[in-house]
């Protein structure tokens, strides 16, 4: 029986570099996404008494919490006291975010607004949690 030079578990010296260059590319980019994701996810929440950035944990914590309370609050409100409830969907500041999500909204489209929030941080943390 002869025996090729290749055996399956014989790693060609030549094509490992390359191969860990290409694994240490699609790494960085799966970590930019998970960032990128995080930061949509971080500005999709109210303000809270952090003072820091907000850990992956906490923001997936914060996000689950948020998450129920507009749940709570698009069953049982009538929408005549999303202001006072979410005053941070109102604000001014949120003009000046470049992320689309950060746009201010008019009190007649705050229900469909609060639709949305909860979807995209449903959303968000299910694809986060799927990584």
């Amino acid at each position: 029986m002869v025996r090729s030079n290749k055996s399956k578990n014989h790693k060609d010296p030549r094509m490992e570099p390359t191969k860990r260059l290409r694994a240490n590319m699609r790494e960085r980019r799966r970590v930019s996404q998970m960032n990128e994701m995080f930061d949509i996810l971080i500005s999709l929440l109210p303000p809270s008494e952090f003072r820091l950035r907000l850990s992956r944990a906490q923001a997936l914590r914060e996000a689950a919490k948020y998450i129920n309370q507009l749940v709570e609050h698009l069953e049982t409100s009538d929408g005549s006291d999303d202001i006072t409830k979410f005053p941070h969907i109102f604000l001014e500041e949120r003009q000046s975010k470049t992320l689309n999500y950060r746009t201010p909204v008019n009190s007649s489209s705050v229900t469909a607004f609060m639709h949305f929030t909860a979807f995209m941080l449903l959303h968000l943390c299910y694809t986060i949690c799927q990584f």
